[in-house]
């Protein structure tokens, strides 16, 4: 299995699209689908995706407001609760 491209550590999308007769590249981060490129080959969508992404972090920092992040998976949240919760009690010894 291929390992999926990355942006800034935003995973990619990248998806044809065919306008009349040419087909261009719209690409896009998964956690953010509003900071999106559009390119002929597939090269120049992502080189256009990085530098939209230059700006739109550097309209967050004018701004005042943090930066997005790429959010991470953290696996099942429920069963690492379960376990975390587990862990806090304080029982006597079994044996």
């Amino acid at each position: 299995m291929r390992k999926p491209e990355k942006i800034a550590g935003f995973t990619v999308e990248a998806f044809p699209h065919v306008k009349a007769t040419q087909v261009e590249w719209v690409i896009q981060f998964r956690d953010l689908p509003s900071v999106r490129a559009v390119g002929a080959s597939l090269p120049e969508a992502k080189e256009r995706l990085a530098i939209k992404w230059e700006k739109t972090a550097e309209a967050f920092r004018a701004a005042g407001v943090p930066v997005p992040k790429p959010s991470r998976p953290r696996g099942n949240k429920r069963v690492l609760d379960a376990i975390r919760r587990l862990a806090d009690r304080k029982s006597k010894p079994i044996f």
